[in-house]
């Protein structure tokens, strides 16, 4: 898999536009791709987390969760605790 340089990686069919808002209202660096483009990423992405659906949402290489997930973590607060505590994160928004 390519490797980015950005703490936040997101996996997307087409575009993702919860995720994406989410992490721009984060204002967070973040990598995307489009797995359409790229069946073997698709099906490798899906058997790494153990997770059938995408969009999935990486922070710091671990795996946080679908879609369903993070809007939930966004909406209960837990998504910019989470986001919070990468090493940078703070450093970058101000």
């Amino acid at each position: 898999m390519t490797h980015f340089s950005h703490s936040y990686f997101l996996v997307h069919i087409c575009v993702s536009l919860s995720h994406t808002c989410v992490c721009q209202n984060h204002e967070v660096s973040f990598s995307s791709v489009n797995v359409l483009e790229y069946p073997t990423v698709r099906e490798g992405v899906k058997a790494y987390s153990d997770w059938p659906t995408i969009p999935q949402l990486y922070v710091n290489g671990e795996f946080v969760g679908g879609c369903d997930i993070v809007l939930g973590m966004e909406e209960d607060g837990e998504l910019g605790e989470l986001l919070d505590t990468v090493e940078g994160a703070k450093d970058s928004k101000e």
